[in-house]
């Protein structure tokens, strides 16, 4: 597997007071690691991640929201009622202002956001605050004169509207947006697009990585009551209290997308079959219903084993598998314990399978209580430098697409301190990262197997 070149995108965000966790700046990464014992808030992190990078337009196209744009950004989409088109450049002082601006939705708006995400009313004393955690690059933004409106389409007017960086010698890619008449309540306007795609701009960079995709600790019987889920859960006037967070609904829905146009997701489907052969000994299809059901068919067989039916192993591969397949990862995802139900030879080769999709520039969040999977992770990032790196590839078994860069990866450890918990960064060694709570625990271990083992001398 090749090596692709990519932009290392760095943004962080600062929480206090959410779930158990008294205080967190998490500084992302290509690959994030958030480890610690269970209940000590890693998904509750996780989920609120989820959130920012995927709630800046419902935070900022609020009514009162937008009287509070910087009077820049009003005069720049202000051309938009009178099709002409409209260029800004996009300087470091700007840039500040929307950072401000969204941090300021945040503190005024924030617990609203958390309440709808989490399905959950628990976020009084919150607080978060977002910063772009690398050197700023002025970009130029382009608004282009509407297009005439489509038959029957209410008067809609289509905005093209693009983002250019400096330095980038690729033409720059052309996002179309809907622009309702003024005179249509409720309708979201192309000015709401156009903010938002500014703030993702500045807080993730270029190829910025909107549209996470969160797959849940609780995949196994989401995917088992799939079909009932989507019938219910996607009604309208759900109440709260019947809710699933919205990452976990957001989830579901991808379950049931269509797939990439051939060839598209090439690169993630070469990791779904690698992953097929070497831990599933098998595959999993998916029916051409609406509402997709999913099989496993073990290798060499015409055998048909509906999931309710196949191990734990199967059904918690399976989301992760089927995605891949259908090229349907986005630039983010969160993986809650992709070790689970896995033997050790098994949790390896996850890791390996992680890795290549950080060498694919899918950025990587994983929660996880395993030193197997944390180990490997260090071995992964040890052969990167080692001196003898190609002959130890060769020797042990692994293609360029497994090695992890250190400079692009973090490990959180999330450690309780009474009734809360402490979140920090853990520096990373020679040898990798080393987590106190993993490491104590493998020690407490060994030294009691240590004194039963010579009592009996």
């Amino acid at each position: 597997m090749h090596r692709r070149r990519k932009i290392r995108i760095v943004w962080a965000f600062e929480v206090t007071d959410i779930g158990k966790v008294s205080h967190a700046k998490i500084s992302t990464a290509p690959l994030v690691l958030l480890v610690g014992k269970n209940n000590t808030g890693k998904s509750y992190i996780a989920t609120l991640l989820w959130t920012l990078t995927s709630g800046v337009h419902i935070l900022t196209g609020r009514e009162d929201a937008r009287e509070r744009r910087p009077a820049w950004f009003k005069a720049f989409v202000a051309k938009t009622e009178k099709n002409e088109t409209s260029r800004i450049q996009v300087t470091e002082r700007a840039a500040n202002e929307l950072i401000e601006h969204f941090n300021f939705e945040l503190a005024k708006n924030g617990r609203e956001l958390l309440k709808d995400a989490f399905a959950y009313d628990g976020f009084e004393q919150t607080r978060i605050s977002t910063e772009a955690d690398r050197p700023f690059v002025p970009f130029s933004a382009t608004i282009y004169g509407a297009e005439p409106p489509e038959p029957d389409a209410a008067r809609v007017r289509i905005i093209r509207f693009t983002i250019t960086d400096e330095g980038e010698g690729r033409r720059p890619r052309q996002l179309r947006f809907a622009n309702p008449p003024a005179t249509l309540p409720g309708a979201p306007r192309a000015a709401d697009r156009i903010f938002t795609e500014l703030i993702y701009r500045v807080l993730l960079g270029p190829h910025n990585r909107r549209g996470t995709l969160y797959i849940p600790a609780a995949r196994t019987g989401l995917m088992l009551s799939l079909r009932m889920m989507i019938s219910q859960l996607f009604a309208e006037g759900t109440p709260l209290s019947t809710r699933l967070p919205r990452p976990l609904t957001d989830f579901l829905r991808r379950l049931t997308l269509e797939p990439s146009p051939a060839g598209n997701g090439g690169a993630q489907e070469q990791i779904a079959r690698w992953l097929q052969d070497e831990i599933m000994h098998g595959k999993v299809e998916a029916s051409e219903d609406e509402v997709p059901s999913f099989t496993y068919i073990p290798e060499n067989t015409n055998v048909s084993v509906p999931l309710h039916a196949a191990s734990s192993m199967i059904t918690e591969l399976a989301p992760f598998l089927i995605l891949l397949k259908q090229g349907l990862l986005p630039r983010q995802i969160i993986f809650e314990e992709p070790e689970a139900h896995l033997h050790l030879s098994a949790q390896r080769l996850i890791a390996r399978a992680l890795a290549r999709l950080v060498n694919l520039g899918v950025s990587v969040l994983v929660t996880s209580h395993s030193d197997t999977f944390v180990q490997q992770i260090n071995n992964l990032m040890h052969l990167y430098q080692h001196p003898q790196r190609l002959s130890l590839m060769k020797e042990l078994g692994y293609e360029e697409g497994d090695l992890i860069n250190p400079a692009d990866a973090k490990l959180y450890e999330f450690s309780e301190r009474g009734d809360k918990t402490d979140v920090r960064e853990v520096n990373r060694e020679a040898a990798g990262f080393i987590v106190p709570s993993l490491n104590e625990t493998l020690v407490n271990l060994s030294e009691e197997t240590i004194t039963l083992q010579d009592g009996e001398g």
